[in-house]
């Protein structure tokens, strides 16, 4: 093995480990949002978590875990200037961050990630 392929091998690990701690609290934030919580402070830790997972999976070649973290991030940002979360909106975000958890897994989800990609006009 070369040391840049233990390099990636190393931080892919690292990544994974991380990442799904981050989606965990990102879920709990989505669940406190639509219980009423603080929409600034757990909307803002949402966008976080998805920004870094999504910008990692770029670096590490995770296609599929950037093509649905990139989705989430679009209606992450509309959700953000309505400073809203309707239940469908909810609904979106909770089964994007499953199936970024089960990439993470490394559960084969090409469907699920093809199913999350044809979404459109969330409202």
């Amino acid at each position: 093995m070369s040391s840049s392929a233990y390099v990636n091998d190393e931080l892919a690990s690292s990544f994974t480990e991380e990442a799904l701690e981050w989606l965990l609290n990102a879920e709990e934030c989505v669940l406190a949002i639509e219980d009423g919580g603080d929409f600034s402070e757990n909307f803002d830790q949402i966008f976080r978590t998805i920004h870094s997972v999504k910008g990692v999976s770029k670096v590490l070649n995770l296609d599929d875990l950037l093509k649905v973290a990139h989705l989430i991030e679009n209606q992450l940002q509309r959700a953000g200037s309505s400073r809203t979360m309707t239940s469908r909106v909810t609904s979106y975000f909770l089964r994007g961050i499953d199936i970024c958890k089960a990439i993470l897994e490394g559960k084969e989800v090409s469907l699920q990630v093809s199913s999350f990609c044809r979404i459109k006009n969330l409202k």
